[in-house]
């Protein structure tokens, strides 16, 4: 994959992105990272081309400087991207649950707005067979009684 300066610095075109909660058919669980492809596009439902990870541990969970392995699996199809619901899955293969949706710009660091109004900026890293993301900033959404209601605000 040619990725542009632009791209690998968390800017570039958006691509959407989601976190799921992916439970097996024996009980084990592991959380799956779907990013859109670099150039952008919109991904059909049943379009092979969106970018996939297994993860250690959410990705957006992690502190600033957190570290967590990844492991980078099939292109899997676009309706992932779009869950919104928990689904079960065809031939035995479990039940995925959504957890968070977003949109990310970058290939190498990508900056992702989160649904909820949280962000996270990650960083990509693959060496020597081992792969890695980490958190290089993170930021939750604020609630909506922190900004209405005066005695909770934080100055």
């Amino acid at each position: 994959m040619c990725v542009s300066a632009e791209e690998s610095e968390g800017r570039g075109p958006e691509r959407p992105v989601a976190i799921l909660l992916h439970r097996l058919s024996d009980g084990s669980e592991h959380v799956d990272l779907f990013i859109g492809p670099v150039d952008g596009r919109n991904v059909k439902d049943d379009e092979r081309a969106v970018l996939s990870w297994r993860c250690a541990t959410r990705p957006d969970a992690l502190p600033i400087g957190g570290v967590t392995a990844i492991e980078r699996i099939a292109d899997h199809r676009g309706r992932y991207l779009r869950l919104t619901t928990p689904t079960d899955l065809s031939d035995n293969r479990g039940h995925v649950t959504p957890l968070r949706r977003g949109v990310g710009r970058g290939a190498a660091t990508i900056a992702i707005a989160w649904a909820d109004g949280g962000h996270s900026r990650w960083r990509f890293d693959e060496s020597a067979g081992r792969a890695t993301l980490t958190a290089l900033s993170t930021a939750e959404p604020r609630s909506a009684d922190s900004e209405e209601n005066p005695a909770t605000r934080r100055s």
